[in-house]
């Protein structure tokens, strides 16, 4: 079986031939095709994040994405964009097809691209264009939104980046799909009160 970590140009070149694992089960590249699709609200929360940040890059515009979709999740059992799984890149969870949801932000004329100089480099950012429409979310869905980027604001791209490296992290493939469901629920330390708790059969 081929190896998942393949792009999408590469998969073109032999689309019948090209297989993938994910979720446990193998999937053919018409299937693949799914996962690069943009989520159907992925745009509006694209546009409000951008709309509502200074200094964001990729790694952390994706990141804000991801964190309000996974802990919306947690609260409300969907997400808000629709998206039902993320990719995993070198740098953190993606949502799928962000890239062509953003060229299509940009050919509406909603956003425009900017590289700032950085100590380590040019940072592509984008800048929004006009104000995003308030009425497409409700207020649960913006108060998680909101949290999300505040919780990045304060941190480099860095370390947004190194908070996505955990156990579920590790068990999925380069490029592989990362179920918003378990992402939503993360494993915590469990402490000694509730370790002696359970010992004790929960008396």
């Amino acid at each position: 079986m081929q190896n998942c970590e393949r792009t999408h140009h590469e998969r073109s070149e032999d689309s019948e031939s090209t297989i993938c694992q994910l979720f446990g089960r193998v999937y053919d590249s018409g299937e693949m095709e799914i996962f690069e699709q943009p989520a159907e609200r992925l745009g509006l929360v694209l546009h409000y994040v951008i709309a509502r940040t200074v200094g964001f890059g990729a790694i952390k515009l994706n990141k804000a994405v991801c964190t309000a979709d996974a802990e919306f999740y947690r609260r409300y059992g969907r997400s808000i964009t629709g998206a039902v799984s993320f990719q995993k890149q070198k740098f953190g969870p993606v949502p799928n097809g962000v890239v062509k949801e953003l060229d299509r932000l940009r050919a509406s004329g909603k956003i425009t691209p900017l590289e700032r100089p950085t100590t380590v480099g040019v940072r592509r950012e984008y800048a929004s264009q006009v104000e995003p429409n308030l009425s497409d979310f409700d207020a649960t869905e913006i108060d998680v939104i909101n949290v999300a980027i505040a919780g990045l604001e304060r941190i480099s791209a860095n370390e947004a980046s190194e908070r996505t490296h955990d156990a579920l992290w590790d068990e999925i493939e380069p490029f592989g799909q990362i179920p918003i469901q378990a992402a939503a629920f993360q494993p915590t330390e469990i402490d000694q009160e509730t370790l002696t708790w359970a010992l004790s059969d929960g008396r």
